[in-house]
């Protein structure tokens, strides 16, 4: 799968959302539908097709770190 730098505030348009969601692995249909949402990023983050599309597992490889796991290794202790 190829990596995809997507940032939601610079996407301007809706055929750039589209592109950057369909790099992103969302089917066409879905990337149109939510493209066309307008400008409501609290909004469209919300969406199901993000949580989809970018994951625990994407956020890890860009090197971002969830906080639930810097937690149980750094301060919990058995």
């Amino acid at each position: 799968m190829q990596t995809a730098h997507v940032h939601l505030e610079t996407m301007e348009n809706p055929q750039n959302r589209i592109n950057n969601l369909i790099k992103l692995g969302v089917d066409k249909d879905t990337a149109r539908i939510t493209a066309y949402t307008g400008n409501r990023i609290a909004y469209v983050c919300q969406r199901r097709v993000m949580n989809f599309a970018i994951n625990k597992e994407r956020l890890t490889r860009f090197g971002l770190v969830s906080m639930l796991d810097y937690y149980t290794e750094r301060c919990v202790t058995c």
